[in-house]
C-alpha cells in the first residue's frame, strides 16, 4: 500500500513538476505550429483558416479534392509538436462536369462570364469578369491558365465569345482588323496538350492603312481608295472604287484631307496622287491657273501630313510644232505652240493659229528661233508651207526663181543652231533677164515670143505699135522688172510702120536691137536719120531697104492701114475705092491729105519719108480718075519767111517733085502740071507760127480733061 501511496506521490510530485515545465513549453510550441500551418495553408490551392491550440489544429475552408484534403491534413501531422489534426471543418469542392466557363464580350466592351473556376487564384487571372463566379472542382490539368489565356484572347476583339469546356476551347468573335485578329491569337497561344480549340474570328478591316491612289488622264481623274466610315457616301468619292472600312479614322484630320486632295487632284490635267495616311505624294500637270489651284488647296492640309508634291506646267508630250500656209497674201497656222509665243505671219500678215498652246514655254528658244526664221524665209515664197520644230524646219512651195534662196539664206540664218533645214521649191522662173523678140510684117501682121519682164505688157507692145492683134506666146521673167525702151521705140516707129515692110525688136540681157526693112520706094535715109535721132542711143538700130521685090500686080493687105495694097511699078500702091468724078476724085484726094499732107524737107524740095505714104495714095487716085478723062493740077505754097523769089522758086520745085512722083507710080505725064505760087496765096497769117505752118502746103485741084489751067 505504502509502495502504491509512496509511487502514487512520487507520481504525482513528478507530475506536479512535469505540469509546470509543460505548460512553459506548450505556449512557445503553440506559436511555431501556428507558424508552420498558416504557411500551409497559405500554400494551399483554396483558402484555408486554420486554429492551433496547444498542439492541436484546426482547420476549415475549403479543399479542391480529397486528395487536396488529405494533403493538407498530412502537412498538418507533420509539422513537429503537433498531437491532433482535425480538418473536418474543410469542405470539398463540389464536382462540375463539364468543367465550363464562357466569357462573352460586346460591342462596347463590357464582359460578362458564366461558369466556374477551380480556384481564387485562377479568379484573379480572370479578372473582374470572373470575380462572381462559383469554385468547383474537377478541372483538367492547365484549364485555369488556358482560360486565362482565353480571357485575354477576348481582349484585342470588338465583341466575341470564349468558352472553355474541360479540355475543349472555343473562341469566336470580331476583330478591327489582322492586327487585333493576330493580337487575339497570340494572347490565346498555343493550346495545352490534351486540348482542343476552335478559333472562328471575322475580321472587318484589312488593317492596310486608309488611303487614296487616284490618276489623272485629260482631266478626268479615276482611282482606288480605302476610306473610313466618316466618308461612307460622300459623293466626293462617289467615281472611285473604294474600299468601304466599317472603322472610323483613327486620325481625326483624314477624312477633311482626303477630301482636299481630291479638290486638289481635280485641278490637275494629268497626274498620280497618293494618300496614305499621313503621307501625301502628288505628281502631275496642270494648266497655270490648274497648278495654283491645287498648291493653295494642298497648303491647307495639317501640318502633321508630309507632302512630296511635284505639278509642272502641262503638255501632252508631243513636241513643239507650226505648220503655215501662205498663198502670198494671207495665210494660216495650226500646230503647238509654246506659252508666251505670238506667230506672225509672212510679211507680217497677221495670222491666228489654231490648234493646242502649251501652258510651256520654249524652254531653250530653239523652237521661237526657226518659227520666226521659217515665216520670214516663206515671206519669200509666193506661196508655200512652212513646218517648224526645235530641231528642223521643211519649206515647200513655189517661188519665183532661184534669186529668191538668197533672200532665204538670210532669214534663216536666224534659225536655232544645228536645225536641219529642208527645202523644196518649184521655181516659175530660172532667174534669167527677159528675153523676147517681136516681129512684124507688112502681110502677116506681128507676132512676138520670149519672156517678158514683169513690167511689161503684151497690150503694152502692141498698143505702142499699133497693131491690133500681137499674136504669140510669152512668159514673164519674174525677176526683171525693167522694161526698157521698148514701149518707146515702138512708139516712134510705128509713126512709119505703113511704109514698114518687116520690123524685129530682140531685147535680152545684152540690149535692145531693131532691124527696120522699108518697103519699096521709100527714101531709107531720111527714115534712118529721124529713127536714129529719136529713139535711145543705147539701141542697136538698123534700117534698110527690102531686097525681095514682089511681082508687079502682087496684092496684099497692109496690117498697119488695113488697107489692099497692090504692087505697082516699084511701089505699094493702095487699092481704093471712090467715085471716078471730079467731085469724087476731089474728095479722095482731101481725105488721104488730111492726116499731115504732103512734106518736105526744110528748105528743101525733097519729100519727108512720110510723105510717101500720101503721094501712093494720090497715085492710087490718079490712076483711075485719069483713066476717067480728068486731069491734076499740083500747086506749091510757101509761107512769107525769107526772099520772095526763092519761096517762089522753091514752091515750083516742090510741085514738080510730086509731080514727077506720081509719074513714077504709073500716072500719065500728060495728065499732071504742077505749078509754084510761093507765098503769094496765103491762107493764114503769116505772123504766126501756125498760121506760117497752114501757108506751107501742097494741093492738088481736079479738072475736066482740057480745062486745066495753063501753067
Amino acid at each position: 500500500m505504502r509502495k502504491l501511496v509512496g509511487w502514487t506521490v512520487l507520481v504525482a510530485g513528478v507530475g506536479g513538476l512535469g505540469y509546470v515545465a509543460t505548460t512553459n513549453h506548450a505556449v512557445s510550441m503553440e506559436d511555431v505550429i501556428t507558424e508552420r500551418a498558416g504557411g500551409i495553408s497559405g500554400a494551399a490551392e483554396l483558402p484555408v483558416d486554420v486554429q492551433v491550440s496547444g498542439r492541436d489544429v484546426t482547420a476549415s475552408g475549403l479543399a479542391v479534392d480529397q486528395a487536396a484534403l488529405d494533403q493538407l491534413r498530412d502537412e498538418y501531422s507533420e509539422i513537429e509538436g503537433v498531437r491532433v489534426v482535425n480538418v473536418d471543418a474543410v469542405e470539398l469542392l463540389p464536382v462540375a462536369d463539364p468543367f465550363e466557363i464562357q466569357i462573352s464580350k460586346t460591342d462596347d466592351g463590357a464582359m460578362t462570364a458564366e461558369g466556374v473556376v477551380p480556384s481564387y487564384t485562377a479568379q484573379a487571372q480572370l479578372g473582374d469578369v470572373a470575380a462572381d463566379l462559383p469554385l468547383a472542382a474537377g478541372a483538367p490539368d492547365g484549364w485555369a491558365q488556358l482560360a486565362a489565356s482565353g480571357r485575354a484572347a477576348l481582349g484585342p476583339l470588338n465583341s466575341g465569345q470564349m468558352t472553355l469546356s474541360g479540355t475543349d476551347l472555343s473562341l469566336s468573335g470580331v476583330a478591327n482588323s489582322p492586327a487585333e485578329f493576330a493580337a487575339a491569337n497570340a494572347a490565346l497561344g498555343s493550346v495545352p496538350d490534351g486540348y482542343t480549340s476552335d478559333v472562328q474570328i471575322d475580321v472587318l478591316d484589312d488593317g492596310t492603312p486608309l488611303r487614296l491612289n487616284l490618276i489623272v488622264a485629260a482631266s478626268a481623274v479615276t482611282g482606288s481608295a480605302k476610306l473610313p466610315t466618316e466618308l461612307d457616301g460622300d459623293a466626293g468619292f462617289a467615281g472611285f472604287d473604294a474600299m468601304q472600312s466599317p472603322l472610323a479614322s483613327a486620325d481625326a484630320d483624314w477624312p477633311d484631307a482626303a477630301r482636299t486632295v481630291v479638290q486638289a487632284t481635280g485641278s490637275l490635267i494629268d497626274g498620280e496622287v497618293s494618300l496614305e495616311e499621313t503621307s501625301l505624294m502628288v505628281r502631275g500637270q496642270a494648266s497655270p491657273e490648274g497648278k495654283a489651284a491645287a498648291e493653295a488647296a494642298l497648303a491647307g492640309l495639317p501640318a502633321t501630313y508630309s507632302q512630296d508634291v511635284d505639278i509642272e506646267l502641262w503638255d501632252d508630250g508631243e513636241p513643239l510644232q507650226v505648220s503655215v500656209a501662205w498663198d502670198g497674201s494671207t495665210a494660216t497656222a495650226d500646230g503647238k505652240l509654246p506659252a508666251d509665243f505670238t506667230l506672225s505671219g509672212p510679211t507680217d500678215v497677221a495670222v491666228d493659229p489654231t490648234g493646242a498652246t502649251s501652258f510651256r514655254p520654249d524652254a531653250d528658244g530653239a523652237f521661237t528661233a526657226n518659227a520666226n526664221a521659217g515665216v520670214a524665209a516663206l515671206g519669200s515664197l509666193n506661196e508655200g508651207t512652212l513646218v517648224a520644230t526645235a530641231d528642223a524646219i521643211t519649206l515647200t512651195g513655189t517661188a519665183t526663181s532661184p534669186k529668191v534662196n538668197a533672200a532665204l539664206d538670210a532669214a534663216l540664218e536666224n534659225a536655232a543652231p544645228d536645225t536641219q533645214i529642208t527645202r523644196e521649191f518649184t521655181y516659175l522662173d530660172d532667174g534669167s533677164p527677159a528675153a523676147w523678140v517681136l516681129d512684124y510684117d507688112a502681110a502677116t501682121g506681128a507676132t512676138i515670143e520670149g519672156r517678158l519682164p514683169t513690167t511689161l505688157e503684151v497690150s503694152d507692145l502692141s498698143d505702142a505699135l499699133g497693131v491690133p492683134n500681137l499674136e504669140g506666146t510669152t512668159g514673164v521673167a519674174l525677176e526683171d522688172d525693167t522694161a526698157g525702151p521698148a514701149v518707146e521705140m515702138l512708139t516712134v516707129t510705128s509713126e512709119y510702120l505703113p511704109e514698114i515692110e518687116t520690123l524685129k525688136l530682140s531685147r535680152d540681157g545684152d540690149g535692145t536691137e531693131l532691124d527696120v526693112v522699108m518697103a519699096p520706094g521709100i527714101d531709107v535715109d531720111l527714115v534712118a536719120a529721124d529713127l536714129a535721132e529719136r529713139l535711145p542711143s543705147d539701141v542697136a538700130l538698123t534700117i534698110s531697104a527690102t531686097e525681095n521685090l514682089p511681082q508687079q500686080g502682087a496684092y496684099r493687105v497692109n496690117n498697119a492701114t488695113g488697107l489692099g495694097e497692090v504692087y505697082l511699078n516699084g511701089y505699094w500702091i493702095p487699092d481704093l475705092n471712090f467715085e471716078t468724078s471730079v467731085a469724087g476724085c476731089t474728095e479722095q484726094t482731101a481725105l488721104q491729105m488730111a492726116d499731115g499732107g504732103i512734106n518736105f524737107l526744110s528748105g528743101s524740095a525733097r519729100l519727108d519719108a512720110a510723105s510717101a505714104r500720101v503721094i501712093n495714095a494720090l497715085a492710087a487716085i490718079a490712076v483711075p480718075c485719069v483713066e476717067a478723062d480728068l486731069e491734076l493740077e499740083v500747086a506749091g505754097h510757101t509761107d512769107a519767111q525769107g526772099d520772095a523769089d526763092q519761096n517762089q522758086i522753091l514752091s515750083q520745085d516742090r510741085a514738080a517733085t510730086v509731080r514727077s512722083a506720081l509719074i513714077a507710080r504709073g500716072v500719065p505725064e500728060r495728065a499732071i502740071t504742077s505749078i509754084g505760087f510761093g507765098e503769094t496765096q496765103p491762107i493764114a497769117d503769116n505772123e504766126t507760127p501756125e498760121g506760117r505752118a497752114e501757108n506751107r502746103r501742097t494741093e492738088i485741084e481736079w479738072f475736066e480733061r482740057g480745062a486745066l489751067r495753063n501753067p
